[in-house]
């Protein structure tokens, strides 16, 4: 597409409701100062190395599944992402910058029935504990193609020391059938509800350009919790119940990008890009540094 044209999309993505306005809805974040923010828009980095550097100030893992030995050649850019058709993998790309010149490209192909198939980069480190308010946006671009379904997005996840629980349980955001987001808390038993848009009003989420994602979760083992989302502005998902896995839980990792792809028929690629995420403590409640 020429750039003129890529300009008039902005325009009207920027102008017409519910599309790429870029501006945080109503309500999206709480009074008061964060304890807690990180920002990171994948800008600034020639390889991916460079999103990883030894102060930690940016993303600190990559998560490779099944095909985990490509993971340091693609750090490292000793491996061309052209080789790797039929595997996953992620690169930076300038195919649909959302804003600067480059973008997380994430590629995963469907799962095997076996080991799950990811391909996403995470931000360890966090502390975000029972009644802490933790509000993330992400911008995300998918092309049209292949039936979103069982495709997971974004993960916040907590340690477990329970030998119960494989993996690191937490509440993620994924979409169901009819290509509509929803949200379970993973790897938990027994099940807590999933969240999921009213029927009826469900909206599937758009191809072919950036959706801007806002999540924001008041933290609680109990029925009090609750998990906001909206998609381009607009609230499409109202839950209310468990979004910690235990009272003693804390959460330490987000990670973005294709953090599963559940689905067994369809590879799926996913850009991702301006990743946020930010915490505020309860009135009164002790404030540690994460």
């Amino acid at each position: 597409m020429r750039p003129i044209a890529h300009a008039v999309i902005g325009i009207l993505c920027a102008c017409l409701p519910g599309m790429d306005a870029g501006d945080p809805p109503a309500g999206l974040f709480p009074a008061g100062k964060p304890f807690f923010t990180f920002a990171d828009g994948f800008e600034g980095a020639v390889r991916l190395r460079d999103l990883f550097p030894a102060d930690l100030s940016r993303w600190h893992q990559i998560t490779l599944e099944p095909n985990r030995s490509d993971r340091k050649g693609l750090i490292d850019g000793f491996t061309d992402p052209a080789t790797l058709a039929g595997r996953n993998h992620l690169v930076l790309s300038p195919a649909h910058p959302r804003a600067g010149r480059l973008a997380l490209k994430t590629c995963a192909q469907p799962y095997n029935g076996t080991t799950a198939s990811k391909a996403d980069v995470s931000r360890t480190q966090l502390a975000f504990r029972k009644g802490d308010t933790v509000v993330s946006t992400v911008w995300y671009y998918i092309e049209s193609g292949a039936d979103l379904s069982d495709l997971f997005i974004w993960d916040l996840e907590a340690e477990s020391a329970d030998p119960r629980y494989a993996g690191q349980p937490g509440r993620r955001l994924y979409f169901q059938s009819g290509e509509v987001l929803a949200s379970d808390l993973g790897k938990w038993l027994p099940a807590p509800p999933k969240f999921r848009q009213k029927p009826g009003e469900a909206r599937a989420f758009p191809r072919d350009r950036w959706v801007r994602v806002d999540v924001r979760m008041l933290l609680s083992e109990s029925a009090d919790g609750t998990m906001e989302v909206w998609q381009d502005g607009a609230l499409v998902i109202a839950g209310k119940g468990q979004t910690l896995p235990e009272a003693a839980s804390v959460y330490t990792s987000l990670e973005v990008g294709i953090t599963a792809n559940g689905n067994v028929r369809h590879a799926h690629t996913v850009f991702v890009d301006e990743v946020e995420i930010r915490g505020w403590r309860a009135t009164g409640a002790p404030d540690p540094s994460p």
